[in-house]
């Protein structure tokens, strides 16, 4: 009970505790100056001979800027990584409990569940240099595809994805994959395993083709429907690439 308090309180502690150690820090900061400008010596005199009140004071102030540091580098992205996984969290429960978030041809995780996801991930990272990875993969064969393909097509991008990856059906030819905390350069290397293990894992009579889009969200304020745009204008060209080939 005690450790789902301080989790739901986390923020406004953050907020408090930042504001807190800089409103300390100037102040005694202040306090200091204020006591150096009254003396009659001159900066390199005062600082070579340190008062033992000088002393504290500025000591005061360093602690007072590392606790600064400290909620706003480390204390803050902590509060919203946890925020995110409990609202991913919350998500997957509801999946598991309802059919909104689940597909109902193939039991994957659906558009809608993909959405908000997504859009969850980049609340989190537009406050971090966290990077997160976006993947589209297209069947393109027959316009009917089996249902059982289907199911062997998203399969296959479990076993071959991450443990916390997020793995959607988000149209009737078309999987996503999300994949947080990556590096940008990562993708081409991503994008490829994936292919190479749907060549190899899917059985593949009706020959089906799978171009694969990739991007990642490029700076702090990308939107998920710029994500989108981006990851789809990759998949067209990657598309024509492989029909041409």
């Amino acid at each position: 009970m005690k450790r789902r308090a301080i989790d739901k309180d986390k923020g406004y502690m953050v907020v408090i505790n930042t504001c807190l150690f800089a409103i300390g820090s100037i102040l005694v900061f202040v306090h200091w100056y204020r006591g150096f400008n009254e003396r009659e010596q001159d900066f390199f005199t005062v600082v070579t001979k340190l008062t033992l009140n000088d002393t504290i004071l500025l000591s005061t102030v360093a602690i007072m800027v590392g606790g600064l540091f400290y909620s706003i580098v480390i204390l803050r992205p902590e509060a919203a990584k946890r925020q995110r996984e409990k609202e991913l969290l919350k998500l997957t429960m509801e999946a598991t409990q309802h059919d909104d978030y689940v597909d109902a041809s193939t039991g994957f995780y659906n558009n809608l569940y993909f959405e908000k996801t997504l859009k969850s991930y980049l609340a989190e990272f537009s406050q971090t240099e966290e990077k997160l990875g976006l993947f589209v993969i297209e069947v393109v064969g027959i316009s009917d595809t089996p249902t059982e393909t289907l199911k062997e097509i998203g399969n296959v991008l479990i076993n071959t994805a991450r443990d916390y990856d997020i793995i959607a059906r988000i149209s009737l030819t078309k999987f996503a994959v999300i994949t947080p905390h990556i590096k940008s350069d990562d993708l081409a290397s991503i994008s490829n395993r994936f292919y190479q293990k749907l060549i190899e894992g899917v059985n593949n009579s009706s020959n089906y083709r799978f171009p694969i889009g990739s991007t990642s969200n490029a700076n702090k304020n990308d939107t998920s429907d710029e994500l989108q745009s981006d990851v789809n204008n990759n998949l067209k060209i990657n598309r024509r690439l492989i029909l041409e080939a």
